[in-house]
């Protein structure tokens, strides 16, 4: 588990893409809970994983004169081969229920396509070890 818990934080870090009114992104991965199992059988390598992943993210949004804050996590609840097509869920939640803290969440959920791609090229990654 240990390349797990170095290269999934390589690969989470990053920003929302820009927008002219703020900004957002993972500023850390907060954990990586689970298994990464290579066995070789029959002279055949098998990949089995199961991991939790949680990352937190914080974004600034100007209203009006005033720069508004939010914070909240992105979560990787079962990142396992048995997920058809690699499709895992990603969860975004946020600290706050006031406007510009959905604003922030809605913008920080156009990464989720992203986040799944560099989940996916992990696991790719993991198959070439």
């Amino acid at each position: 588990m240990g390349f797990a818990q170095q290269r999934i934080p390589e690969l989470l870090s990053f920003a929302v893409p820009e927008f002219p009114e703020g900004n957002a992104r993972i500023t850390r991965v907060d954990s990586v809970e689970g298994d990464c199992v290579i066995n070789i059988r029959k002279q055949k390598k098998m990949l089995n994983y199961e991991m939790k992943v949680t990352a937190s993210w914080e974004g600034e949004l100007t209203v009006g004169e005033e720069k508004k804050k939010a914070y909240g996590k992105v979560k990787l609840p079962y990142i396992c081969e048995d997920v058809e097509g690699l499709n895992f869920a990603v969860e975004v939640t946020v600290e706050g229920s006031e406007p510009h803290h959905r604003a922030l969440k809605e913008r920080v959920e156009s990464i989720i396509p992203q986040v799944r791609e560099r989940i996916q090229g992990f696991i790719a990654e993991l198959g070439t070890r």
